[in-house]
């Protein structure tokens, strides 16, 4: 014990370990004899706590500011050490005299994405923009990786740097209304949007190195290729698997050689991943979409298409306050009203068909969400929306009937999300 010793600390360190063992013997003895005669139940509750519960994480760090930093980080925000947070301390490290430089590029890449601290999207950012340079790799392998590209001080500064230059585009791909869609005009603001929609990030590591490398035009051209991509992997399958986010990545690199300067060219490394129109077409005739926001856009984006729009594929957020679903085949289907076409074990297999929703407006259709279809005809044939009056024309609503009218929308999908603009 510290008291019973004559041996002075020769170390800093070990002086610190000292003071803190003094104090907390001093507390351990405050404790027992506020504890009165029950001072040793209350001591072996202590040591059961610290025994069962307490947990203790070792890091080893390069200097005292370092450990400083990493100890300050914690106990603000009372969160688990992120890899972004060990890769903030490796850099700041690794500074030298450019700390001042270093640490003023992370801030600023923390602020241009509106956070205060390194959270998990910062982490997702990080990554997406290492594989957009290096080629897909996975969050475990992050820091690893840098730490093995950045050893520098020189490597340090021009890390930080091109990091903060890359979270101003990564900011544009989170958010349709940042300031760098303004001058792109507005079907690239929907089209982000849209892409915001589809809930992908997969994607990210080549939009943002197309971001930086791309001129304006070919921005354009590439976002619109990535919503219609996008749609034909979700309907087909397999989009969020780790094939996807290589081929992306890949072409991320080779746009940032100079390898890759423009879609088309794009599309000729990636065109192995993008289904095929007999694929799309295929698997578009069978789709079950139960995500109400997805559905809804797919719907749209064919209503706009069957009325001849330009860019059938582009649809604002905005529509979702006034436009809804309609299942036909209601979701609480009674036996009276539909027991006679649809049997009740397999009513859950047409519901969430894309041949058995229409658009209407918020309105009717809470008028007329669990009626018999001979009631919800009138209200269908009066819709402004082509495809929802269509589905009037139906003498009675049956299996036949949404298998049908969901094999015409995947033939008119194969032109509104094209394999390629």
């Amino acid at each position: 014990m510290a008291g019973d010793t004559s041996v002075e600390p020769i170390r800093r360190s070990h002086r610190f370990i000292m003071d803190s063992y003094e104090r907390l013997r001093a507390e351990v003895r405050k404790l027992s004899d506020d504890a009165g005669p029950d001072w040793e139940k209350r001591l072996n509750q202590w040591v059961q706590f610290v025994e069962d519960q307490v947990r203790a994480i070792f890091l080893e760090v390069s200097s005292e500011s370092d450990a400083f930093l990493i100890f300050e980080t914690l106990n603000d925000r009372g969160a688990d050490l992120t890899i972004a947070d060990l890769l903030k301390n490796y850099l700041f490290g690794r500074a030298g005299s450019k700390l001042d430089v270093v640490r003023d590029a992370w801030m600023q890449s923390l602020g241009t994405l509106e956070i205060s601290a390194e959270n998990v999207l910062f982490t997702t950012f990080l990554r997406h923009y290492w594989s957009s340079y290096y080629g897909a790799v996975r969050e475990r392998d992050l820091y690893r990786s840098i730490k093995e590209h950045v050893t520098t001080e020189i490597n340090a500064v021009d890390f930080a740097e091109d990091l903060q230059k890359a979270a101003n585009m990564y900011a544009a791909i989170l958010h349709g209304d940042h300031d760098y869609w303004t001058e792109m005009g507005t079907s690239a603001k929907e089209n982000i949007e849209t892409l915001l929609r589809l809930n992908l990030e997969q994607n990210r590591p080549l939009i943002l190195a197309a971001l930086q490398h791309f001129p304006q035009a070919e921005v354009r051209k590439l976002i619109r290729s990535i919503v219609t991509w996008s749609v034909r992997g979700l309907i087909v399958g397999g989009i969020g698997g780790g094939k996807t986010e290589r081929t992306y990545c890949e072409a991320a690199v080779k746009i940032r050689k100079g390898d890759v300067k423009t879609t088309d060219e794009l599309f000729q490394e990636i065109s192995r991943i993008v289904p095929s129109d007999d694929e799309f077409q295929s698997a578009f005739a069978l789709a079950r979409v139960p995500r109400s926001t997805l559905a809804r856009y797919y719907l749209v984006a064919l209503e706009k298409g069957i009325q001849g729009e330009l860019e059938p594929e582009l649809v604002p957020n905005e529509n979702e306050e006034q436009v809804n679903i309609e299942h036909i085949l209601p979701q609480r289907a009674t036996e009276e009203d539909w027991g006679a076409h649809f049997a009740e074990d397999e009513r859950g297999d047409y519901i969430y068909r894309l041949g058995n929703m229409a658009l209407l407006k918020k309105g009717p259709n809470g008028r007329i969400g669990n009626k018999a279809f001979s009631e919800k005809k009138p209200v269908l044939m009066s819709s402004s929306f082509e495809l929802t009056k269509q589905v009037a024309t139906e003498t009675d609503w049956t299996p036949e009937a949404i298998k049908n009218r969901q094999a015409g929308l995947a033939k008119l999908a194969v032109s509104v999300w094209p394999r390629m603009s």
